[in-house]
């Protein structure tokens, strides 16, 4: 579409609510080169479509690079000052079109945070709360990744606490100072506890 000051910009149908694209191409049609003149309401929700559809498209760059989460996605949009109501068009699109997806997103993350760092379920519970995943997709992943087959993570929570142990020992703790560090990671007491004895 292009407005009367020369400005070009596009729209995706999906988001009008009141325009309709067959009255509009009809109305662009018998206007001729000069176009079709919309009334003020008509001309808002062009412009509502035009941010949702400015807001899907950075949504999807972000998208092209890695797996994110809706919360953050959102923030970012935000930032880059697209409004609210844009926002959650384009990413309520992007999750129904299966191209944002918490779920995938926490089982990702879980990955390779654990790839680096050995944490524990609470702790990693509370890093994805923290992201905005929800408490059920935040649990599936987690009991997905330490259910220890190869399809989650191949790793029980026991085996994390084992090597978060061998970590802590490598980082010079011992005694109460490693007990800490295992509880900090996110590690029951009971089974940081059974790791230090070696059960």
């Amino acid at each position: 579409m292009t407005s009367s000051d020369g400005a070009v910009f596009f729209v995706r149908k999906c988001y009008l609510n009141v325009v309709s694209v067959d009255s509009l191409v009809n109305r662009v049609d018998s206007a001729g080169f000069g176009g079709a003149v919309l009334s003020e309401e008509e001309s808002e929700d062009v412009v509502s479509a035009a941010f949702a559809f400015g807001a899907e498209t950075k949504a999807a760059e972000y998208l092209a690079r890695c797996e994110q989460c809706r919360f953050k996605l959102a923030q970012k949009l935000l930032q880059k000052k697209f409004p609210q109501d844009a926002v959650d068009a384009a990413l309520d699109r992007l999750e129904s079109k299966g191209l944002l997806d918490d779920s995938r997103f926490a089982s990702a993350w879980i990955r390779s945070h654990c790839a680096t760092k050995y944490q524990g379920r609470s702790r990693l519970l509370s890093e994805l709360l923290s992201r905005g995943i929800s408490r059920e997709v935040a649990v599936s992943a987690l009991d997905s990744f330490f259910s220890g087959d190869e399809d989650g993570g191949g790793v029980s929570e026991e085996e994390m606490c084992a090597k978060a142990l061998g970590k802590g020992i490598r980082l010079g703790k011992s005694g109460d100072k490693l007990l800490k560090y295992l509880l900090d990671c996110g590690f029951p007491y009971g089974m940081a506890r059974r790791a230090m004895r070696g059960e």
